[in-house]
C-alpha cells in the first residue's frame, strides 16, 4: 500500500478536518495527495458543479467559468435549469451531467437520472438525489454497486467526506442557492487516488 493515511473535509476547505485511515484509494487532502501520488497514469481533472438554477452560462459566476475551461471532464449534478446552460457547458470542453428534480421535461429526456464513469480506473457514480437532505447518503448509496466516489447534489450543501470507501462528493450550489451559505463548486483530481476539493466563489 502506497499511503494509509488521509484527511478529509467534511465541509470548505480548511475547515472541519479530521484524520481517518483507508486503504480504498480515495483522498481528500492536497497535501497528501502530492505525497501520496505515483507515476504512471497522467492526472485527470474533473470540475463538478450542481444545483445553479440558471438559464444561460453567462449567468454563472465568471470565476466560475474560466476555471471550468481549464479542467478535463465538467460533470454537473442536476437542477441547471435550462437548455442554453447545458449547451454551454458542453461548448466548455468534455461534459456529463445528469437530471434534476427541477430540470425540465427537455432537460429530464436530454440527460440520465444516474451514470457511472470510469475516470483512470476510478469509477464515480452520478446522481442528483431526492426528497429530505437528511440520510440523502444512504438512499443514493443504494443506486451504485462498485464505486469509488459518488458525486450528488440537490441538498446544496457542500459535501466531501469518505463514508465505508467511497467518497461522497457534493459540490453545493455554484450559484449560493438557499439553503447553501455560499457559492460554491467542487474539484476532483484523479489519479491512482481520488481526491477532492470544495472551493468558494468569491
Amino acid at each position: 500500500m502506497l499511503c494509509e493515511r488521509a484527511v478529509v473535509s467534511n465541509g470548505l476547505t480548511g475547515h472541519g478536518l479530521r484524520n481517518i485511515i483507508f486503504s480504498e484509494g480515495v483522498f481528500a487532502n492536497p497535501a497528501l495527495f502530492e505525497w501520496c501520488i505515483s507515476s504512471g497514469k497522467g492526472v485527470m481533472k474533473v470540475g463538478v458543479v450542481s444545483d445553479t438554477h440558471v438559464s444561460r452560462i453567462d449567468q454563472l459566476p465568471r470565476g466560475l467559468v474560466d476555471r471550468l475551461k481549464e479542467v478535463d471532464l465538467i460533470v454537473h449534478l442536476g437542477d441547471y435549469t435550462g437548455r442554453e446552460l447545458l449547451d454551454g457547458l458542453g461548448m466548455l470542453g468534455d461534459f456529463r451531467g445528469v437530471a434534476g428534480n427541477m430540470d425540465s421535461p427537455e432537460l429530464r429526456t436530454a440527460l440520465p437520472e444516474t451514470d457511472v464513469l470510469d475516470v483512470n480506473g476510478k469509477r464515480l457514480g452520478l446522481i442528483h438525489g431526492w426528497g429530505a437532505p437528511w440520510g440523502i447518503q444512504g438512499k443514493i448509496r443504494d443506486r451504485f454497486e462498485g464505486v469509488d466516489a459518488i458525486l450528488y447534489g440537490h441538498t446544496h450543501m457542500a459535501k466531501n467526506e469518505l463514508i465505508e470507501g467511497v467518497l461522497f462528493f457534493n459540490p453545493g450550489s455554484a450559484t449560493g442557492k438557499f439553503p447553501a451559505l455560499r457559492k460554491t463548486y467542487g474539484i476532483l483530481v484523479i489519479d491512482e487516488y481520488i481526491q477532492g476539493e470544495i472551493i468558494a466563489i468569491e
